[in-house]
């Protein structure tokens, strides 16, 4: 089973604007141009810095609630969510997780085959919340009742992840547009 749950160019702007501003200048007396020295390349701001380490860390959640989802699941799911879901998961998606793996483990059932999340990336940003784009491969997941008849199968998705900040972590939070597709090459 598979449970699914989201830096502008300021330089090249900037790099524009002073374009246009020589080519306003009025002409004067010719002289040479100094020829230009190469210069290293811009170096990360502190908004981008924080916005990119965000980014990972939530990415990094989001991957990790995944594969303890996985090992639950295969294991025959679970009375409580551990604390790895509850470090990297909150919100409807964590009640939603826990809802699943209790009602499995309850029932004796069995997941095969793993998750496999082949892209990640970025979406909205703000301080708070931010947003995944990605793409679940499940197609190798088999769910098993409790006397080993097959009664589900994974799929493959697209997906818009969420991601808070809660208590200075970045945890999972909801998901939406998932989507069915047939493969996850982007």
């Amino acid at each position: 089973m598979v449970l699914r749950r989201r830096a502008p160019g300021v330089v090249g702007a900037l790099a524009a604007l002073c374009l246009s501003a020589a080519a306003c200048t009025p002409a004067g007396p010719s002289t040479p141009s100094p020829t230009p020295t190469p210069s290293a390349s811009p170096t990360e701001t502190q908004l981008e810095k924080q916005t990119r380490l965000d980014f990972e860390a939530a990415e990094k959640a989001y991957r990790t609630f995944s594969a303890e989802y996985d090992r639950l699941a295969n294991a025959g799911g679970a009375k409580e969510p551990t604390q790895v879901l509850k470090d990297n998961g909150a919100g409807p998606y964590l009640a939603e997780a826990a809802t699943v793996l209790r009602k499995q483990y309850e029932a004796k059932a069995r997941s095969a085959g793993r998750l496999t999340i082949p892209w990640v990336k970025p979406g909205s940003y703000a301080v708070e919340r931010l947003t995944l784009a990605t793409c679940e491969d499940g197609s190798q997941i088999r769910v098993y009742d409790h006397g080993g008849k097959l009664i589900g199968a994974g799929k493959v998705g697209t997906l818009t992840v969420e991601v808070h900040r809660v208590d200075q972590r970045w945890k999972v939070w909801d998901t939406s547009d998932n989507t069915a597709v047939k493969s996850c090459a982007s």
